[in-house]
């Protein structure tokens, strides 16, 4: 799977521009590390924008980020975890270098990424 990142955001505007729905967008955690601690950054879309192929990626399969501050190849790391809309960024501490989120009806996942590249 190929992802081309088609915005930057903070966490203080990232719900705006996924909301915009203009593709991929990362969200850079460590932007202002004081207010929202340091965490892995994410790359979020919603489910009906396109991030519903994200689920679909099984363990071992490569993806490639194109963009960003995190463009390069990754690899998913079987890590994925169910959240809460909202839930805190904690969340993706452990996940990997970089993590996927999208929708789902009942939360949200996040999938982990390792850096091969």
């Amino acid at each position: 799977m190929t992802i081309r990142i088609a915005e930057l955001a903070t966490p203080a505007t990232m719900q705006t521009a996924i909301d915009a729905c203009r593709g991929p967008v990362e969200i850079d955690w460590n932007a202002d590390p004081l207010r929202w601690g340091l965490h892995p950054n994410e790359i979020a879309e919603h489910d009906y924008c396109g991030g519903a192929r994200f689920p679909a990626l099984t363990t071992g399969e490569r993806v490639k980020v194109i963009g960003g501050t995190v463009g390069g190849l990754y690899v998913v790391n079987g890590h994925r975890r169910y959240a809460l809309p909202g839930a805190p960024a904690e969340q993706l501490d452990g996940i990997g270098d970089i993590a996927l989120q999208t929708c789902l009806p009942h939360g949200l996942v996040l999938i982990g990424l390792d850096r091969i590249g």
